[in-house]
């Protein structure tokens, strides 16, 4: 009886030893694939990229979402859930998210390009000027931005100004003169200071 405890008990340390051993190699496998939230959320990102741009707009918004389980504060979700909120025809959802993304990059041109139009269309036109102006800073050629503002500042009673950043935008993109009412057209002309060389 002795020799078959004796013989039972290296049997069952080494059924124990490769049973570890292989749940070792599995758990080291298993870390193998763990990514970590960062690329998770790189990965549900561009997801949402390849099924907004797919037109498949339910999949993007879903991943979108779903980045934003992994980063909370991943501007480009956030954006683009604006975006998404803007175009469905809710002004309230967008401007949160267009803030959020703000919040998480106070650099990120499009989020405040974009809050400034909905604060524009909401008659907070101080705000939207102010908010064209940063995104000029930014983006000092970006003519819609310069379109934008100087409607804004002639809204606000700056004609003069406004009428300068109108002629600015148009001498970055004359496509955006056709924009332009005749009447401001013709204000933006007077004011504008003409080149001697020409």
């Amino acid at each position: 009886m002795e020799t078959t405890l004796h013989t039972t008990r290296p049997r069952r340390v080494r059924t124990l030893a490769a049973v570890g051993l292989v749940a070792l190699l599995l758990a080291t496998a298993a870390c193998g694939d763990d990514k970590t939230d960062a690329q998770l959320a790189n990965e549900t990102l561009q997801r949402g990229l390849t099924a907004h741009a797919a037109g498949d707009i339910p999949t993007a918004r879903e991943a979108y979402r779903q980045t934003l389980t992994y980063d909370p504060t991943n501007a480009f979700a956030l954006y683009n859930l604006g975006l998404l909120a803007q175009e469905d025809g809710d002004p309230e959802l967008a401007e949160g998210f267009y803030r959020q993304a703000v919040d998480s990059d106070p650099d990120f041109t499009s989020a405040l390009y974009n809050l400034a139009i909905l604060r524009s269309d909401v008659g907070a036109t101080a705000e939207a000027a102010t908010l064209y102006q940063r995104v000029i800073e930014l983006k000092p050629d970006y003519a819609p931005a310069h379109l934008n503002l100087g409607f804004a500042l002639r809204d606000l009673g700056e004609k003069k100004a406004g009428n300068e950043q109108i002629a600015v935008a148009i001498e970055l993109d004359p496509n955006l003169a056709q924009r332009i009412p005749g009447d401001v057209a013709g204000e933006v002309t007077k004011d504008t200071p003409q080149d001697p060389s020409t």
